[in-house]
């Protein structure tokens, strides 16, 4: 319904999307910013635009979506929390699972939590998923570098892939 966009599209002003999880009826997206910001989007039903490249994160554009979490380049609170941070200046958002799984081997502590994390920092972080989809604060879980995909097995563990390493990982809860 747009004049001269394709009625296929569903969503603009994406950058460079970066891995899609799709839980219930809500669809997270990684966006990988240029200079400011890596973003966590959440696409509902309606078409909608991000806001790529007029703004890079938050935005005061009532038109424009705004991310669910804007993880400012420059910000290095979630290296700060992390036991192991990486002296790496890339950056790249990667999303892996909203967890909630039987049998569940993390009793609880991952239920209705979205995984992210940077592919080069290494920190492994999780969002709780809240109403209508929207994203809470998050917290640090671990330090992995390379992620760049995660999935629930069968018997409930989180597995997942990483950059330039022939193997799987599987995420086991420390005693």
């Amino acid at each position: 319904g747009v004049e001269g966009v394709r009625d296929e599209m569903i969503a603009m002003g994406i950058r460079s999307p970066f891995r899609l999880v799709l839980w219930k009826d809500y669809l997270y997206f990684g966006d990988i910013g240029t200079n400011l910001y890596e973003e966590i989007n959440l696409y509902s039903k309606e078409n909608q635009n991000f806001g790529w490249p007029e703004c890079e994160g938050p935005c005061d554009n009532e038109n424009f979506r705004n991310p669910e979490i804007a993880i400012a380049k420059k910000d290095d609170a979630f290296t700060l929390e992390d036991s192991e941070p990486s002296a790496s200046t890339q950056t790249s958002v990667v999303l892996g699972v909203v967890y909630q799984s039987s049998p569940d081997p993390y009793d609880g502590l991952l239920d209705r939590q979205l995984l992210f994390g940077d592919v080069y920092l290494g920190y492994i972080r999780a969002a709780r998923v809240g109403f209508r989809g929207r994203l809470g604060e998050s917290q640090h879980l671990f330090h992995l570098e390379g992620v760049t995909s995660m999935d629930i097995g069968p018997d409930g563990y989180i597995y997942g892939t990483k950059l330039f390493e022939d193997a799987l990982f599987r995420i086991v809860p420390k005693g």
